[in-house]
C-alpha cells in the first residue's frame, strides 16, 4: 500500500507540469507581423511575412531570411543584400537591428 502512494505520489508530480506550455519561438517567428520603424530620423512600417517577404509603408518589397543568426535583406537584382545583427526584448515586442555594413541601429516595435 505504501509502494502504491508513492508512485501515485510520483505520477502526480510528474504530470503536474504537463498543463502549462511554454513553447519556444523561433526567431523568424518573431518577426512576422507588423512592425514601425524608426532610423535616421525617418519613421515608417515593415510587414514581415512567414513566405519570406517584406513590405514597407512606401510600398517596397524585398524578401527576409535568418541566417547565421542574422537578418538578412535581399531589396532587388542591383541592390546587395542588408546584413542586420538583431535582439529582441520587451516580451519579443521590441527588436533593434544594427547594419553590420554601416553600424546604424533601427528600432522596430511590434504593432
Amino acid at each position: 500500500l505504501v509502494i502504491i502512494g508513492i508512485v501515485t505520489f510520483i505520477v502526480c508530480v510528474g504530470l503536474s507540469g504537463c498543463t502549462q506550455s511554454n513553447p519556444v519561438i523561433s526567431d523568424r517567428d518573431k518577426f512576422v507581423g507588423t512592425w514601425d520603424v524608426k532610423a535616421n530620423g525617418k519613421e515608417g512600417t515593415f510587414m514581415f511575412y512567414s513566405n519570406g517577404t517584406i513590405i514597407t509603408s512606401s510600398g517596397s518589397s524585398a524578401t527576409w531570411e535568418i541566417k547565421d543568426a542574422l537578418l538578412v535583406i535581399t531589396g532587388g537584382t542591383d541592390t546587395p543584400p542588408s546584413t542586420l545583427s538583431y535582439k529582441f526584448s520587451y516580451g519579443d515586442k521590441t527588436v533593434a537591428l544594427t547594419n553590420l555594413e554601416s553600424g546604424t541601429t533601427a528600432i522596430l516595435t511590434k504593432q
